[in-house]
């Protein structure tokens, strides 16, 4: 699920993330369980690093974020 308005606010427990070419998600709870998105957020954390201060970027385009999204849950 892709937000695309600034204004929208992430849910209690949601997550925002962005693909390097950034565009921007918000990921649910339950998606965090999901051993492939688990893989990329530690990839991202080697790859990019992780900052308090700053967002996630995932290392994949936004094309890429939207099929694993899909993959992960198909009926949304």
């Amino acid at each position: 699920m892709q937000i695309t308005n600034d204004r929208d606010i992430a849910s209690r427990g949601y997550i925002y993330v962005y693909s390097v070419d950034r565009k921007r998600f918000i990921i649910p709870p339950t998606y965090l369980t999901e051993s492939f998105l688990r893989e990329l957020l530690r990839i991202s954390e080697n790859e990019f690093g992780l900052q308090s201060d700053e967002s996630i970027m995932l290392p994949c385009d936004a094309p890429t974020m939207e099929y694993i999204l899909y993959l992960i849950c198909p009926w949304k």
